[in-house]
């Protein structure tokens, strides 16, 4: 295991600082490297984990956007790689540049699956606290879908009902943030 880490980083001049970057990694006969990504506000401070931990086989280039958290004048990101014999964690086009003023969420995560409803859960891309939901079969092109609008979705969790069983289904959620 061990740390790349980002000379000291004043971003107080950003609004939403955005840290982004690609990765890729390979596995070696089903082993694989991990990545981790973190911050920390101040040179003595601790370490806190940005994201998820990146356990997962990606052979070409993959965007990764996220959010900075409690930004300062001395600010750090650390990129952390733990070795389990595979063929290593590629970084590259690290930028750290002022972010949209309405992020996408992430994380979407579907659970609670019965034939006619799944659970879903997501988190938030910023400070927004309504949500559009839309749904239907896979491939279908957002905008003509079965969906819920922000003003019935107000929390980071949504149970969509009605479904069709033994079909799969595409969903998209997107964020309200507001007027603009």
């Amino acid at each position: 295991v061990t740390k790349l880490v980002s000379p000291q980083l004043d971003l107080t001049s950003l609004n939403i600082p955005q840290l982004t970057f690609y990765y890729a990694n390979t596995n070696w006969l089903g082993d694989i490297d991990e990545l981790r990504v973190y911050y920390k506000s101040a040179a003595g401070g601790a370490w806190t984990q940005i994201g998820p931990a990146y356990t997962d086989e990606h052979t070409s280039w993959t965007e990764v956007s996220v959010i900075l958290a409690s930004p300062s004048s001395d600010y750090y990101i650390a990129f952390e790689g733990t070795s389990n014999w595979a063929r290593g964690m590629n970084i590259d086009d690290v930028t750290v540049e002022e972010g949209p003023t309405c992020p996408n969420p992430t994380g979407l995560v579907s659970s609670s699956i019965t034939g006619n409803s799944v659970g879903l859960t997501w988190v938030a891309g910023a400070l927004e606290t309504q949500w559009n939901v839309e749904w239907g079969a896979v491939g279908f092109t957002p905008g003509t879908g079965t969906g819920l609008d922000s003003t019935s979705v107000t929390t980071a969790s949504h149970t969509v009902t009605g479904l069709t069983p033994e079909t799969n289904y595409d969903i998209y959620v997107q964020a309200d943030c507001g007027a603009g």
